[in-house]
């Protein structure tokens, strides 16, 4: 018996020296894929499940499985790298699906496992692996600016901010330095695929949703223009995004279940777009398009016009028989209709004239503060022309006028300096494609069409937030951080030799299937 008990405390440590060798090196060796044994994992599971009974008879049971979900959530993120990165990405889909005015316990979740995950990344990679951080200009940048905001809280307090609104307003600003650990983790075609498709997830679900909740939303818009105004459908600037994602993977498929696929996900999000009633999204979208034609050349324009043709008579096809009886077609036109009749009168538009007030008044409290700005959280005040009110807000439609009051001259220039470098490293990805050796035509083609689309979204959210602030916001944060993440991993592999000595060799490009690139 002693024997027994001694021979089961050597396996403990055992397990307990797994562990922490995976946590300290963060890359285990494939042959150990799990740090703990069946055994060990059997009895966290039996120990688990004591606590659920328990917290059943207490009336507990509630935070006792998000505790259990937390601990779960933890050796994630000391175990696997990729594995908190994906599901950071992917977690956003719930959070925007069940998004009130409220905050909810599955954004308390998520954020415990992004911020928790991102700073104990950093935190391993500085100071327990002491590896460098690869740097690229536009990155940077961004940091740079998120330490100009940091440094600005006292000055942003002393104008009067909420402590509560600041700290929310720098969380979602340090939403898109996610892009960092996925430009040094996602090192393979595999790692890279599994990004992309967690983005893709969220997008395609959230079109899905939107489509679903017209007729929900249908009256307002058509009355008041107000869609997407309030905080639990704030998810517009992802749908939009979908849609340019969905038109470029469409237009470079070649097998027919890819093409399906991407046609699908074109459609849902062209659909939720137009759905949308946002004039500045449709005009958005088609820049976007225009944007990736122009530094594709004649073959994207072909091959555009075809697919999304037959795109779009796929989605009249499956009008009929998911969409009819929820979507009725001649309400559906009345208000697109109508929304396109307002364009004429784009300048005597109650909710244009109110955003343009909206900005002047912007403008007109700066103050002293147009170097460095007022920070994130500074409060405006202002008369709102469609409900005759004065509004107290921290964030404003024109993103622009927005920027230049809270980061101040020196914070703008970061910030555009920022977009200005990620789309010549994106400029530049594409020309290296263009002769990379070894690549069959469809592949390179398909490979171009993805670094365009990047550019494109830059471009256009660009456009958008004249009127629609994407400059500041969650959404935005997530795509930027898949796409600059993404860029910077490219850059690695297709510029080699701009990359710090340390880094990893880059992983090679396949040539033998067209569609495993």
């Amino acid at each position: 018996m002693v024997l027994g008990a001694q021979k089961h405390v050597v396996q403990t440590r055992e397990g307990m020296t797994r562990l922490l060798n995976s946590i300290a090196l963060a890359a285990p060796d494939p042959g150990t894929d799990t740090p703990l044994s069946w055994k060990e994992a059997v009895g966290f599971l039996l120990v688990t499940a004591l606590l659920m009974t328990a917290g059943f008879v207490m009336k507990l049971e509630f935070y006792l499985m998000l505790l259990a979900l937390g601990g779960l959530a933890a050796l994630v993120i000391l175990r696997s790298p990729m594995t908190w990165i994906v599901l950071s990405i992917a977690g956003h889909g719930p959070v925007f699906w069940t998004m009130t005015d409220s905050f909810t316990a599955i954004e308390a979740a998520h954020a415990a496992l992004f911020y928790g995950g991102l700073l104990w990344w950093l935190f391993h990679r500085i100071v327990i692996a002491r590896q460098p951080i690869q740097w690229t200009v536009g990155g940077a940048l961004f940091v740079l600016l998120f330490v100009q905001m940091m440094l600005l809280i006292p000055v942003s307090l002393s104008e009067g901010a909420n402590p509560w609104v600041m700290f929310r307003e720098l969380a979602v600003l340090a939403t898109l330095l996610l892009f960092i650990p996925i430009a040094h983790e996602a090192n393979t075609r595999m790692k890279q695929k599994l990004v992309g498709g967690a983005l893709v997830f969220v997008l395609f679900a959230l079109s899905v949703k939107n489509i679903w909740m017209y007729k929900q939303k249908v009256v307002e818009a058509v009355y008041f223009w107000q869609v997407g105004a309030s905080r639990s459908a704030e998810t517009f600037f992802l749908i939009f995004v979908t849609a340019i994602i969905g038109s470029a993977m469409l237009v470079s498929s070649w097998r027919l279940r890819t093409w399906l696929f991407w046609a699908a996900v074109f459609v849902a999000g062209a659909a939720a777009t137009i759905l949308s009633f946002y004039r500045t999204l449709w005009v958005g979208a088609f820049v976007g398009l225009f944007s990736m034609g122009l530094l594709m050349g004649k073959a994207f324009w072909k091959r555009a016009a075809q697919y999304i043709a037959i795109g779009m008579v796929l989605m009249a096809g499956l009008y009929p028989v998911l969409l009819e009886d929820f979507i009725p077609l001649d309400v559906m036109w009345t208000s697109i209709s109508s929304r396109f009749e307002s364009i004429g009168e784009y300048g005597q538009d109650l909710s244009v004239r109110n955003r343009d007030a909206e900005a002047r008044e912007v403008l007109n409290t700066v103050d002293g503060h147009w170097v460095l700005g007022k920070g994130l959280g500074a409060p405006l005040h202002f008369f709102k022309l469609t409900t005759l009110e004065t509004i107290h807000t921290s964030w404003t439609h024109n993103g622009y006028a927005w920027v230049l009051r809270h980061y101040g001259i020196v914070g703008t220039l970061l910030l555009f300096g920022s977009y200005l470098a990620y789309v010549l490293m994106g400029v530049r990805l594409e020309r290296r494609l263009r002769t990379w050796p070894g690549l069959p035509e469809n592949v390179r083609f398909r490979w171009r069409t993805a670094v365009a689309c990047g550019i494109a979204i830059i471009v256009a959210t660009m456009l958008v937030s004249i009127t629609i602030n994407q400059f500041l916001s969650r959404e935005g944060g997530l795509v930027f951080a898949v796409l600059y993440g993404l860029y910077e991993a490219w850059e690695r592999e297709l510029f080699p030799s701009t990359t710090a000595a340390s880094a990893p060799d880059p992983a090679p490009i396949p040539t033998s299937s067209p569609e495993s690139a």
